[in-house]
């Protein structure tokens, strides 16, 4: 079991990016953007992330700027073209949109982006990108070395799943109406049948409990979460060594 790490992210905190957008390209040729945070001394580990349904918004940028400070190259992909909303409607229609074949090409260029700097990468991702966070670990496990979903959607099928080469983080909430906890149980049974290795936590809240910005914010829920997933990537990443 992980154990707590005192490096938790603070909530409360002004939202600061010190980032910059980065143009990269698929195979086609086509090209996308991703916000990159590098950490401030040379560093060969890297956390790729995917953002939720509201798009690459100031929220996602802050968390890679922290995830930079604990000594990750981290990078956020926009899968949405440009695009942010905070309505839940718009966000809906923006989801819709995504292309799922283009959505993998980006996530892979990004994948192999990270390769280039890093030693090792782990794939994370909340909601919409929770489910593209393990996608994309699923289809590149020769590039991620550990996987970090929160509230995403969930492969239930053992054959799919055995082909995870690294662990796997799942951060879940009990009163979610759409991640169920009955779907959580699926899927634990399908990696202990694929061998996968695994740690899956649930807490006494709502989907979303994780985003400061949402009415479901848990800010005690949020700061266990945080704590278990940083120590997942110390203990996957680091090989549990001290965060610079």
């Amino acid at each position: 079991m992980a154990k707590k790490s005192t490096e938790a992210f603070n909530p409360d905190m002004p939202i600061q990016t010190e980032g910059e957008m980065v143009t990269l390209t698929i195979k086609s040729g086509i090209p996308f953007q991703v916000y990159e945070a590098l950490a401030k001394s040379p560093s060969h580990f890297s956390v790729l992330l995917v953002h939720e349904w509201w798009g690459l918004n100031d929220h996602m940028k802050a968390t890679a700027d922290q995830f930079a400070l604990l000594g990750y190259n981290a990078i956020v992909v926009d899968l949405y073209g440009g695009q942010v909303t905070d309505n839940p409607d718009e966000a809906g229609i923006l989801m819709k949109a995504v292309k799922p074949d283009e959505a993998q090409s980006k996530l892979e260029a990004a994948l192999e982006y990270l390769a280039a700097k890093s030693q090792k990468t782990a794939m994370m991702g909340w909601c919409f990108g929770g489910g593209w966070a393990l996608k994309a670990s699923l289809a590149r496990p020769d590039l991620v070395d550990a996987t970090v979903i929160y509230y995403g959607e969930l492969i239930s099928d053992p054959d799919k799943l055995k082909h995870l080469r690294g662990p796997l983080l799942g951060i879940f909430a009990k009163r979610d109406g759409w991640i169920t906890p009955k779907w959580v149980d699926t899927f634990k049974t399908a990696l202990e049948k694929a061998g996968v290795r695994y740690e899956i936590y649930s807490y006494d809240a709502d989907h979303a409990f994780a985003n400061p910005s949402n009415k479901h914010f848990d800010k005690e829920a949020y700061k266990d979460a945080w704590s278990k997933t940083l120590e997942f990537l110390k203990d996957n990443l680091r090989g549990n060594q001290r965060i610079r």
